[in-house]
């Protein structure tokens, strides 16, 4: 499997997860070129010659220099040979649009790379409104430039373009991705992606895949934020390239996920390649590149092989001070709490905390939930539950709430807050609840 990386995956919390993936073909393609769409165009003119006129001039450095004259044609310039580029007045004048220099077909020699882009207000317009800033109204994409020497023996210019195009047709061929979502907790999105020819299996009861190349991003909330809304598909939006920061050029592809009640897009994150440029000059995915990276504000861990060691952590509020409000309502909590190491039960004074919390008689927290008892007489809000307004925190800003309900039991109102996987001790040693806060 040639273009596979090895992947590495770890449960991560405090941060999310960066999902790995690269694959590769099956030994009976490995003669083959996975050889992108590219568009080789030489275009000097026999012992042409031409005078610039107040030239605009975009780059001039490394020997080239690429400019559009006073009659809007476009020129390279290199080794003090001067040629029109035909149609590339057009790239020079999209905004933005930058120029690199590099060695980028192994060749020894370097040649200049020109990221140039195109509006794309139509896909900005089909994202949610949330999503929108993550993506500008414009594509990247790239373009070649390497001065060759022709049958004639002169100097002669190769342009590659890479677009939409150089892409689509490799990956359809080589992978079978699908995502879903997951039936026993519908806060996930579930990315599988391997080799074309691999079956992508997945549990009856969870929706869980077995496979290995396994990423999960969260989905989008309800409307009233009490839950999640139902998956429907998802598609490959855009790929847009770009120069990483060690110098290689590099393509990300959007992956978009749909909801039955909208028709706008959701944009979970992209997946990642290398792209490179062979020695016959055309565009190649760089095997053993290849990953997904959800956007931040969608990572989820990884729900597989999740059983940490059960655990109860009882804390008992001493105080009797609480907080009389309209019909004895708990609607605001605002508290952290710190797990302590050895013990499983303590006695505290919740009495000088700010918020509702004085109003809460015992706190108890597993791999699973936090359950809340109010003291004798109060109640929980079932406009807050109703209203998502609630979230659990851990690590660094990890909301780890999946549903609330409100119990109860022996003639008292419980908050019960269930978390969106099983989460260890260690994990939980430092929350922080917000309800209606």
């Amino acid at each position: 499997m040639k273009y596979f990386a090895k992947v590495c995956i770890v449960l991560l919390v405090a941060v999310g997860i960066v999902f790995g993936f690269s694959y590769y073909y099956r030994q009976k393609k490995n003669n083959e070129n996975i050889v992108l769409t590219t568009q080789i165009i030489t275009t000097t003119k026999p012992n042409e010659s031409t005078t610039a006129k107040a030239d605009t001039v975009y780059y001039d450095d490394n020997g080239f220099k690429l400019f559009i004259d006073s009659k809007n044609k476009a020129y390279i310039e290199y080794n003090s040979v001067r040629k029109e580029l035909i149609g590339f007045d057009w790239v020079l004048k999209q905004t933005p649009v930058d120029f690199y220099y590099d060695d980028y077909n192994n060749d020894k020699e370097k040649e200049l790379l020109v990221l140039y882009s195109s509006p794309a207000n139509d896909l900005n317009n089909s994202l949610i409104a949330a999503d929108k800033l993550d993506f500008k109204s414009f594509h990247r994409y790239a373009a070649l430039i390497k001065p060759v020497t022709n049958s004639a023996g002169k100097q002669d210019f190769n342009i590659v373009y890479a677009d939409q195009n150089t892409w689509k047709k490799p990956f359809e061929q080589a992978i079978n991705a699908k995502m879903n979502q997951l039936k026993n907790c519908d806060k996930y999105l579930q990315f599988v992606m391997d080799d074309n020819d691999v079956e992508l299996k997945y549990d009856k009861k969870t929706g869980i895949s077995p496979n290995k190349y396994v990423y999960y991003a969260k989905a989008l909330n309800n409307d009233n934020k009490d839950g999640y809304k139902k998956f429907v598909k998802w598609s490959k939006g855009e790929g847009n390239y770009y120069v990483d920061k060690n110098g290689s050029l590099q393509l990300k592809i959007m992956v978009l996920a749909y909801y039955d009640d909208s028709n706008k897009a959701q944009y979970v994150g992209d997946i990642h390649t290398g792209v490179s440029i062979n020695k016959k000059g055309s565009f190649t995915i760089t095997p053993k590149t290849i990953e997904f990276i959800p956007k931040d504000k969608y990572v989820m861990p990884d729900i597989r092989n999740n059983n940490p060691e059960k655990f109860t952590y009882t804390l008992n509020n001493t105080s009797s001070n609480t907080i009389t409000t309209n019909d004895n309502l708990i609607d605001w909590i605002n508290a952290s709490f710190e797990i302590q190491n050895g013990v499983n039960e303590q006695s505290v004074s919740f009495g000088e905390l700010d918020s509702q919390i004085k109003c809460v008689d015992k706190v108890k927290i597993t791999q699973t939930s936090i359950v809340l008892t109010a003291k004798e007489g109060f109640v929980f809000s079932d406009r807050v539950v109703n209203g998502g307004d609630y979230s659990v925190v851990i690590g660094n800003d990890n909301d780890i709430t999946y549903k609330a309900e409100i119990l109860k039991r022996d003639s008292r109102s419980v908050l019960k807050i269930t978390y969106d996987k099983k989460y260890s001790r260690e994990e939980l040693k430092n929350v922080q609840l917000k309800f209606g806060a």
